[in-house]
């Protein structure tokens, strides 16, 4: 399955809070449908799963997006690939790069 990986720097608690808030809100329809967040040792994922309708295609889209975070050591993933924006205007490590809502 396709998808797009991203390492970053920064705060998984900041990136993921902005996740659930821009991706939620950039979309009448959209929904985050299940949020996980596990610890083992320094190691966490967080896993976020969204939904949408399309009108388009009369059918609900998804979009899966994990991030395995170490200290602040970001690794991300998300299926389907979402094509990451940059922004300088931020004022967190973890959202000087971030992905824009799937369409």
């Amino acid at each position: 399955m396709a998808h797009h990986d991203q390492r970053l720097t920064g705060d998984a608690d900041a990136l993921v809070a902005h996740l659930d808030e821009t991706i939620v809100s950039g979309s009448m329809t959209a929904t985050l449908e299940h949020a996980v967040d596990h610890t083992i040792g320094d190691a966490r994922m967080l896993v976020r799963v969204y939904e949408r309708y399309s009108a388009a295609g009369g059918n609900r889209l998804s979009l899966s997006i994990s991030v395995l975070a170490v200290g602040t050591d970001l690794s991300v993933r998300s299926w389907p690939p979402v094509a990451p924006t940059r922004s300088s205007s931020s004022s967190t490590p973890s959202a000087r790069r971030r992905s824009s809502t799937w369409h």
